[in-house]
């Protein structure tokens, strides 16, 4: 009995290890993806693979320039990333790496709410005034807060010494700025729905 108990365990714990274990495709936008890789073509510059999601396996296939490194399930670490100049890829392996370090410090540790209250709150009063032209005051509120950088010296205080790589430094202020625009656009949406809405209400209490 309590052999077959033990074998019972055993298998049903392969089984499941078998079932979750991933792979995980480090991206050049600092993205952890875990899939099943059934393919890296490096004659096409393309790898192939698998995501399962509620029982459903979808095929997709991604750029081997989006890649920076696959790790597999068993251990082994494919590096993908390879400094080609020809299409835009000037940085070596090891300041891809610092880049892509950077980018993923400031996904976990850059917060910028103020951005998507400042977006909401200009939006507001935009179609009661603007009408049809209201979409402007987002568009160029989130223009704005992609071109304009993430205090950088308020960073150093509240992270001293994270930012001595320049390579680090500059993954880090690009998806600071991809944060930015993404909370302008938040923002805006949420504004213009709010004011539209205060704008029917409005009409419709005028019209009656």
């Amino acid at each position: 009995m309590t052999k077959t108990f033990i074998f019972t365990l055993v298998v049903i714990t392969c089984f499941t290890f078998t079932s979750v274990s991933q792979d995980t495709l480090m991206l050049m936008n600092g993205d952890m993806a875990s899939v099943k890789v059934k393919e890296v073509n490096h004659t096409h510059k393309m790898i192939f693979y698998e995501v399962k999601k509620k029982k459903k396996t979808k095929y997709k296939s991604i750029d081997n320039t989006d890649v920076y490194t696959i790790n597999y399930q068993d251990g082994r670490k494919e590096v993908i990333y390879k400094q080609d100049s020809t299409i835009g890829l000037n940085l070596s392996f090891d300041e891809a790496g610092q880049f892509v370090a950077g980018e993923q410090f400031a996904k976990r540790n850059y917060k910028a709410p103020w951005i998507t209250v400042g977006s909401a709150a200009l939006c507001l009063p935009s179609i009661y005034f603007l009408k049809f032209w209201a979409i402007a005051v987002p568009t160029a509120y989130t223009g704005l807060m992609g071109v304009t950088k993430p205090n950088m010296k308020k960073m150093d205080k509240k992270f001293p010494g994270k930012f001595k790589n320049d390579y680090f430094k500059h993954g880090f202020v690009t998806e600071a700025r991809r944060k930015r625009i993404m909370n302008s656009i938040y923002g805006g949406l949420i504004g213009l729905a709010v004011s539209g809405l205060a704008s029917g209400l409005i009409w419709w209490q005028v019209s009656k």
